[in-house]
């Protein structure tokens, strides 16, 4: 038969022949059966707060971003304040008292690197992403870019220098006497995408780029090679 002991204040009584420890201060109250890795936490009427895991459970907050769970604190996201985070209230739409979480359709994987920020300080940038892509995530939870961290700094821009030699790529002037738009997208394969004007960037940009290094003459930029 379970020993039974009415303790006020801090103690240790034996259940079972295990060895309990807990604090009479609330009504929300718990038991800790066991020692080390194998102690049991219970809750129930009678019994005192535990010495460990004593987090007020009105701090913690879940964040369900695009299906995903993610548990944290409260006073967590009040680190960063005037983000979308440090600004939640059970008023907001995407609010569901039934499960008590808050839901956003934004990329989970993402928002991992995100919630970590909060935890320690440090943003990094998940190289299973673009670039283009992990702005708009910042930009919408109300983060700013140029906090990402130094390691991840180059990996993250790299996609900033793609996009100008793109553009600087696009406005090559070539020269009449060169091949036609049909004539180098039937050289380069591209002539049903062509016929049907649905060339990609990419389609349209090769041929200038093959004229800039194979004809000296082509353009002005090539003329400088």
């Amino acid at each position: 038969m379970l020993d039974r002991a009415l303790i006020t204040g801090r103690t240790t009584g034996v259940v079972g022949g295990s060895d309990v420890s807990y604090l009479n201060e609330s009504s929300s109250s718990s038991i800790v059966i066991g020692t080390g890795y194998g102690a049991t936490r219970f809750r129930g009427a009678g019994f005192g707060s535990p010495t460990i895991n004593n987090t007020n459970d009105n701090n913690r907050i879940i964040l369900n971003v695009g299906g995903i769970r993610f548990e944290t604190y409260k006073t967590t996201l009040r680190k960063i304040p005037a983000t979308r985070l440090s600004k939640l209230t059970d008023a907001l739409a995407n609010y569901d008292p039934v499960l008590n979480e808050y839901f956003f359709d934004r990329h989970p994987g993402v928002f991992a690197q995100i919630l970590n920020y909060y935890r320690t300080g440090k943003l990094h940038y998940p190289t299973n992403v673009c670039g283009p892509l992990f702005e708009e995530e910042l930009e919408f939870w109300g983060l700013d870019a140029n906090q990402v961290e130094p390691c991840c700094w180059m990996t993250y821009t790299c996609h900033r220098d793609t996009q100008q030699t793109l553009a600087i790529l696009d406005t090559l002037d070539i020269d009449a006497a060169s091949l036609t738009e049909e004539e180098m997208s039937k050289k380069f394969g591209y002539e049903e995408q062509f016929r049907k004007g649905k060339l990609t960037r990419w389609q349209r940009l090769k041929p200038k780029i093959w004229l800039l290094f194979d004809e000296p003459y082509s353009s002005n930029a090539a003329k400088f090679d």
